[in-house]
């Protein structure tokens, strides 16, 4: 199990948040204490990594001061890793076809976090990026295993680029990658931040029965309308289209050059993103409208 940490563990609206300096890979740690039994709701944080992963078998560069941390859910438990009394189970219970749209709704909260902690316009690259003035901001990553007891867990992997990296960002992210503010504010708001975060995922997995996320996630996309160029995982070539809509189950719908509507589950999409239209003459979170719990 997870091992008490020097930097704090605190019980926060359901959520058992261990905190640390310095960790390999927030994910594999959660993983590991996922498998052991961890309850959902238990959250592994750092203000850096060493082994960061992100999606495809990638590495994710994660300099000091950043805001890295991993959620572990189990949907449908009854007893979240928090006791605290009056508190609703972090996550509904969820059908297998609905687990997939675990990622998109979490992306919806942390583009939620980023736009109202900070003032800056954002968009999602399908289907776990978020980006900001057409540079990536943050990254998602979930993963699943299944425990001891044969039960399936998820456990949510987050990166926020808070501030440059002293030096600036190595050659092969500096053109695709920004951060959330361009110099370091008070140490309280990346707690902050990262409070939000938690909070907002809890409001976003509740929105996944009724799909009211994919609102925000839709608008918010900064790919629909644009050429994509799609790299299939099964290896073959990639071909250009366009991306014409996203679906109730969150997976992209584009259209070939020979007119052919094709449906994408997870393959890489690759693109010159750029903000959402929207995002330049309105707010695009109505916090009292649309984040609510069932």
């Amino acid at each position: 199990m997870l091992k008490r940490p020097k930097c704090g563990l605190i019980h926060q609206n359901g959520f058992l948040i261990y905190s640390y300096n310095e960790v390999t890979s927030t994910n594999d740690l959660l993983m590991q204490a996922g498998k052991e039994g961890a309850k959902s709701g238990t959250v592994v944080a750092a203000k850096s990594q060493t082994a960061g992963k992100g999606s495809k078998g990638r590495s994710f560069y994660s300099p000091p001061e950043g805001i890295y941390l991993s959620v572990l859910i189990r949907p449908g438990a009854r007893e979240n890793a928090s006791k605290l009394d009056e508190v609703p189970p972090i996550c509904p219970y969820l059908t297998v076809e609905e687990t997939q749209l675990i990622t998109p709704a979490v992306a919806c909260a942390v583009a939620d976090a980023i736009h109202d902690i900070s003032g800056r316009n954002v968009g999602i690259k399908w289907v776990n990026d978020i980006y900001s003035g057409g540079k990536k901001v943050s990254g998602i990553l979930t993963e699943s295993g299944v425990d001891v007891n044969g039960e399936r867990f998820y456990v949510i992997g987050i990166g926020v680029n808070m501030y440059p990296p002293e030096g600036g960002f190595p050659e092969e992210f500096a053109r695709n990658t920004t951060t959330v503010f361009q110099k370091k504010q008070d140490p309280v708001i990346n707690t902050i931040m990262k409070d939000y975060i938690l909070e907002s995922i809890n409001n976003r997995l509740n929105q996944i029965h009724g799909r009211d996320f994919l609102y925000d996630y839709t608008r918010l996309s900064v790919i629909l309308g644009y050429n994509v160029e799609v790299h299939p995982l099964n290896g073959d070539e990639p071909y250009l289209a366009e991306a014409v809509r996203i679906d109730r189950n969150a997976r992209l719908v584009v259209r070939t050059s020979a007119g052919e509507l094709r449906t994408l589950n997870s393959e890489e999409v690759k693109v010159s993103p750029r903000e959402h239209p929207e995002d330049k003459t309105t707010t695009v979170f109505d916090l009292t409208g649309r984040m609510k719990t069932d």
